[in-house]
Order: C-alpha cells, then sequence, then structure tokens
C-alpha cells in the first residue's frame, strides 16, 4: 500500500471516530437538555465540566506535539516494541500527573470554581466575558509553550529520549516533527474551549461542522506536504488544520455572542505572541550559553533546560507586565491574593469584574 494511500486511510478512520465523539456529544446535551433543562444544575455542570476540559487541552496538545511525533517516527522505522514501549511511558507518566490533578483539585475545589466562573452569571449575559476569559488564559500558556518548544526542540528532544537504541537519526526525525507540531499548540489547546461555548448555547451542529472541514483539510495538506516534508509534514499539515479549526470556531461564536470583545481578543492575542517571541529569544540566548557551561549528561541538560525555561519564563512576566495585558494581570493578582490571603481568592470580588 503507497504511502498517500496509508496516510488517506488512516485520515479516514480519525475522521469517523471524530464524527462519532461529536455525535455521543450532541447526545449528551440532548439527554442534559431532557432531565435537567436549562436550569442552574445545568449551569453547574458545564462549570464543573471547564476544569477536566482545560486540563485535557494542555495535557492533549502538550501529548500531540511530543508523543505522537516519536511513536510515529519508531512505528514507520519497524520499531513496533519500542513504539508501544514508549506509549506505555507517557501512559504511566500521564496518569500520575493526572493523579496529581486529582488530589490538588478536590480540597481546592470551591477556589477553583470561583475563578473558572466569577460571579456564576447566568445565560448569554454570563457566556460573554467567559469565552474572552477562557481564550486569554489559554493564549497565556500555549503561545509561549508553543515558541518554547520551537526553540529549545533540540535539548528537549535529547534530554527526554536519547538514549538506548534512539539514536541521533531518530532525535533528527523527532526534532523536526515536533518544530512542525509547536505551530499548532495553540490550536489544539483552545479548540476544546471554543467547542464548549457552542455546547453552552445548546449548539453541537457547528463543532461537527468546522471538525469535518478540519478534517478534510488536514487530509488533503498531508497529501500535498508529506512528499517534500516527509513526515514533518502530516506535522504541519496537522498544525494547519488545528489553527484553521479555532480561526473558524472563534469567529462562528462571535457572531453568535455579540457582546464579544473581537478586537481586544485581537490586541491581547497579538501582544501575547510578542511576548512570547520575546521569551522565545531569551531562552535561545540562555541556551547558547549554558550550553558551554553545563556541558555533560542527562543531569546538566536538565540543569541547562530549566534555566532557559526560567530566563523565558522572566522575560515573559515583564513583557506582558510592559504590554499591560489585561489577563495577565488578572492572574497575576489572584496569585498574589491567593499567596498573601489564603483563602481570599473567594473574596476578590469575581461579580463585578468584567473582561
Amino acid at each position: 500500500m503507497s504511502r498517500s494511500n496509508t496516510i488517506a486511510r488512516a485520515t479516514a478512520v480519525i475522521a469517523v471516530f471524530t464524527l462519532l465523539s461529536k455525535i455521543l456529544g450532541f447526545v449528551r446535551e440532548m439527554a442534559l437538555a431532557c432531565v435537567f433543562g436549562a436550569s442552574a444544575a445545568t449551569d453547574a455542570y458545564l462549570v464543573a465540566f471547564t476544569v477536566p476540559n482545560v486540563v485535557f487541552a494542555v495535557l492533549g496538545g502538550a501529548l500531540t506535539v511530543t508523543a505522537v511525533p516519536l511513536f510515529a517516527s519508531y512505528a514507520s522505522a519497524g520499531k513496533k516494541e519500542e513504539a508501544w514501549r514508549l506509549f506505555a511511558v507517557f501512559s504511566t507518566l500521564l496518569g500520575l500527573v493526572l493523579l496529581a490533578v486529582v488530589l490538588a483539585g478536590v480540597p481546592c475545589a470551591r477556589q477553583i470554581v470561583w475563578l473558572v466562573a466569577p460571579g456564576r452569571r447566568r445565560g448569554q449575559r454570563r457566556l460573554r466575558p467567559r469565552p474572552a476569559a477562557a481564550v486569554k488564559t489559554v493564549l497565556l500558556a500555549a503561545l509561549p509553550a508553543g515558541v518554547g518548544l520551537a526553540v529549545l526542540r533540540e535539548p528537549v528532544v535529547k534530554l527526554l529520549f536519547m538514549r538506548g537504541a534512539f539514536d541521533q537519526q531518530d532525535a533528527a526525525m523527532t526534532v523536526f516533527a515536533l518544530l512542525c507540531f509547536s505551530f499548532g499548540l495553540a490550536g489544539q489547546c483552545l479548540r476544546p474551549v471554543l467547542t464548549r461555548g457552542f455546547y453552552a448555547l445548546q449548539d453541537t451542529a457547528t463543532p461537527v461542522k468546522v471538525g469535518v472541514a478540519t478534517v478534510t483539510l488536514n487530509l488533503a495538506l498531508s497529501l500535498v506536504l508529506v512528499r517534500p516534508l516527509a513526515h514533518g509534514g502530516l506535522a504541519l499539515a496537522n498544525s494547519i488544520a488545528a489553527t484553521f479549526n479555532v480561526v473558524a470556531l472563534f469567529y462562528l461564536l462571535a457572531r453568535r455572542v455579540p457582546g464579544l470583545d473581537v478586537r481586544g481578543l485581537h490586541a491581547f492575542a497579538a501582544g501575547a505572541a510578542l511576548a512570547s517571541f520575546l521569551a522565545g529569544g531569551a531562552a535561545a540566548l540562555a541556551d547558547v550559553f549554558l550550553a558551554g557551561v553545563l556541558a555533560g549528561g542527562t543531569a546538566a541538560l536538565a540543569l541547562r533546560l530549566a534555566g532557559d525555561a526560567l530566563a523565558g519564563v522572566l522575560v515573559f512576566a515583564g513583557a506582558c507586565q510592559v504590554l499591560k495585558l489585561d489577563e495577565y494581570l488578572y492572574l497575576k493578582d489572584l496569585l498574589r491574593r491567593a499567596i498573601l490571603g489564603g483563602r481570599g481568592l473567594v473574596n476578590v470580588g469575581f461579580s463585578n469584574r468584567a473582561r
């Protein structure tokens, strides 16, 4: 079977399961509407579901740009045993991370609810600030993370995987795939957030339609890009399709929610992107310096990456402060109150806050 036929077949399988997931989501919404209607219980469910959904968006996006390209490189090279061993390792790590999130989330449930649903506003009036705030929060995490992965892709791959049967060729393939996947990290993280906005409006058809268009675009781009870029073309096609998905969802959601500040979100995204590029530059410069100072084994490489990340975080925070990005300033103040006031999260005055 040719490579193009293999790609087409794999994409068709993904499209079928994606469509099935959307249909099951629609059935879930129908069941909620039938049993609870547009009640406070439904609102409570939507608020509660936001928390694991954000965790899924972040961890899912991270796995997409790290584990998937490495698994694909092993599988394409005929190293199926190593590929499934890698899958087992990542599954174990993911399980431990999720367990830690659950253990930390249970005692802090009240504060988390106030964070994701300030004032518990209801109806479309409540919906207007929430998507904007959620999008801004995700952008603050996903944009610098994507730039950081692109800039530090080589030391990251070496630290995580450069041992045993994983040779230089494997590393080069994974580094290239990671670069291409990093462009779509923000899109991967934003998709669940925007989809929940449509679900809150009792609209499950629009995400399905956009999802089908996205899968079609991904298939077309894969067929075009795989020949010149090989596995990197598949990763790049995925990133472009993910970006198209969130752009389409955002503008369609903005048409449904007139109070959504589209221009403000454009300005915020531009500012966050600028801060991310500055942070990426700082991390790259730090890596050049630390590569000569911390030459050695795994421990030295881990310290090197920690120093790179610290430099990037400091520059990103400083740039966000100078640019006066409102969501960054809000989260910074929230963190300060949480540290100084203990339970001060509940009394910040969320209900009067308009974003």
